[in-house]
């Protein structure tokens, strides 16, 4: 990877798997759930 995420060539995506709809167009894996333990995915990230 070298230097290159200094000069603003470098992205990260990071991937939230639960959604409050599924969009039609997305290609995501993603599911619809009603309750997420969202502190405990923080925590793991």
């Amino acid at each position: 990877m070298g230097d290159e995420w200094r000069a603003g060539g470098f992205g990260l995506y990071i991937h939230w798997p639960f959604c409050e709809a599924k969009c039609p167009y997305c290609d995501f894996n993603s599911h619809v759930r009603d309750a997420i333990d969202e502190p405990r995915w923080r925590a793991a990230l």
